[in-house]
């Protein structure tokens, strides 16, 4: 069987999500208690939907592997591994499944308000970088096609916070961070709107600064499929969610998220309206 798990964790608690030989990382933390426990039948099948640096954290990412093991109880193994780590959501997968291969993507940064100031401004930049473009200014990605198309950016408010809600099939290495931080550029003067433009048609190379990792949350990926969620491990994610959340707004919304998510009336996970916002 290939299983397809929905989960979140706290970034901070982690050296980014890729495996890395000598860091505590996301997939290496899970690979290495899923070995343990024999929970694989292949460890190479093991597969992570979406990469996230270091203190970027998640509510919607997913791993895919195979496995001969009942579904239940390899995420009730799961979520006593870490507090700083949810699993909740659940899938039977094809054999072929590749999680990267996602329908969309949706990431949410938490931007101070005290560093732009006025939203309509905002929005009128960040307009500038929706559709389909070459990234190649911002990314840390070399050597690969930064074509991408970002199907589009939303802005709120959230007391002292604009809540910038990117929405895309991919996304680049270091992308959202980039232009977020290209973003506080121009609001404080520090580089103008043409300056975007020129770079996103490339007609110069400029090294965009990257905005604070620890405010970025990937919120979902979606695919053609829903996940489950069974009452079982409602019942034991939200005891553990009770005594793991501070007061920090990225926490606040991982939280938010994940209570909602737990206790959606929707028969499959992210069918409501909530959950597609």
């Amino acid at each position: 069987m290939r299983l397809a798990i929905k989960f979140g964790y706290d970034g901070n608690a982690f050296h980014g999500s890729q495996r890395q030989k000598n860091s505590i990382t996301v997939e290496g933390k899970i690979l290495k208690f899923l070995v343990e426990n024999n929970l694989l039948a292949s460890e190479h099948k093991f597969q992570c939907a979406s990469r996230t640096d270091a203190g970027v954290s998640a509510l919607g990412n997913v791993i895919a592997f195979n496995t001969t093991e009942r579904t239940e109880k390899i995420l009730g193994m799961l979520n006593t591994m870490s507090d700083d780590m949810w699993f909740y959501g659940f899938a039977e997968v094809n054999a072929k499944f590749n999680p990267r291969r996602a329908r969309e993507r949706w990431y949410r940064y938490f931007l101070a308000v005290h560093k732009c100031g006025n939203e309509d401004a905002l929005k009128k930049i960040l307009g500038m970088f929706t559709g389909r473009h070459d990234f190649a200014n911002f990314t840390r990605n070399k050597g690969v096609n930064t074509v991408r198309e970002l199907y589009r950016i939303d802005v709120s408010r959230m007391e002292d916070f604009y809540v910038l809600d990117f929405y895309g099939n991919s996304f680049l290495w270091g992308m959202i961070r980039k232009i977020v931080g290209a973003a506080e550029y121009v609001m404080a003067g520090k580089y103008s709107a043409n300056t975007i433009a020129d770079a996103l048609a490339q007609k110069t190379r400029i090294d965009f600064p990257m905005a604070e990792p620890q405010y970025l949350i990937l919120m979902d990926v979606r695919y053609d499929f829903e996940f489950m969620v069974s009452n079982t491990i409602k019942r034991q994610l939200q005891r553990k969610i009770e005594r793991t959340f501070g007061n920090l707004v990225v926490k606040n919304e991982i939280e938010r998220g994940l209570k909602h998510r737990l206790s959606c009336t929707s028969s499959t996970e992210g069918n409501c309206n909530p959950c597609k916002q």
